[in-house]
């Protein structure tokens, strides 16, 4: 009779729940912009706790290099655990769900259009190491 505790080389496979393992993880909440123009590839922006403006020059951290796209076009802030958009007094302005805004709160699977960039506002949860 052989003595399975003391087998060399003896590999077993534990399964174990998703939820069990994911229980102890700490995560957080992370914010994403697509940036998407008609027959050009999604941009992927990630957002942070700082300010982000939108515009046609090349000093904004997302640049749009489109006439209908004013110098400094909106703003996007973090304030409250949430993300706003505010429109910079721009000529052609900025819409949310097809509504245009002075300044608004952003929802998961919001479409944000400057000109005629469309950018997809959604978050997802990250593990934290």
């Amino acid at each position: 009779m052989t003595d399975v505790n003391h087998l060399e080389g003896d590999v077993r496979t534990l399964a174990i729940s998703r939820s069990s393992v994911m229980r102890g993880m700490k995560k957080r909440r992370v914010s994403f912009l697509d940036i998407k123009r008609v027959n050009e590839q999604v941009q992927t922006y990630k957002l942070q706790e700082t300010d982000v403006i939108i515009g046609r020059t090349s000093d904004n951290p997302i640049q749009l290099s489109f006439p209908n796209i004013s110098r400094h076009h909106s703003k996007i802030s973090f304030s409250n655990d949430s993300y706003l958009i505010e429109d910079l007094e721009s000529t052609n302005g900025t819409f949310v769900n097809g509504i245009s805004i002075a300044k608004c709160v952003l929802h998961p699977n919001d479409v944000i259009e400057i000109g005629e960039t469309h950018i997809f506002y959604y978050e997802r949860e990250e593990l934290i190491s």
